[in-house]
């Protein structure tokens, strides 16, 4: 794929470390990729432009993620963004799939299952 037509991937996530980790290996993979350290630089950044997907941190200070997907709906027209809910805490709820949630990863993921759902999503947009 070439670069002006990659999907373009959110990563919302506050750990610095993590979210370069992961925008790198998107990015090697061929997706164009922004990233945001928040929940409002996230909305932020929906707002300017948005994404094909999101990558999006559930735990984070200030407003967690199920906050972001709140206003995000709420405030917005982007329903039909799929999102990836990333967390270090095992005991995650089940999916909020109305509120665009499409895949749930527990951290540490494996980095092939998450590009096995990024292509598998961000395809699903493109047809």
């Amino acid at each position: 794929m070439d670069e002006a037509s990659a999907p373009l991937i959110l990563v919302i996530d506050d750990d610095d470390a993590v979210r370069s980790i992961v925008a790198e290996t998107l990015k090697g993979e061929g997706y164009r990729v922004d990233e945001a350290s928040n929940a409002a630089a996230g909305l932020m950044r929906v707002k300017s432009g948005p994404p094909d997907l999101i990558l999006l941190d559930i735990v984070m200070p200030v407003n967690d993620g199920y906050h972001f997907l709140e206003r995000l709906r709420r405030e917005g027209n982007e329903a039909e963004i799929p999102i990836i809910l990333v967390s270090a805490t095992h005991a995650l709820p089940d999916a909020p799939h109305d509120l665009g949630v499409r895949a749930v990863l527990t951290k540490p993921f494996d980095v092939g299952i998450l590009l096995a759902i990024v292509e598998r999503l961000t395809r699903r947009n493109q047809i």
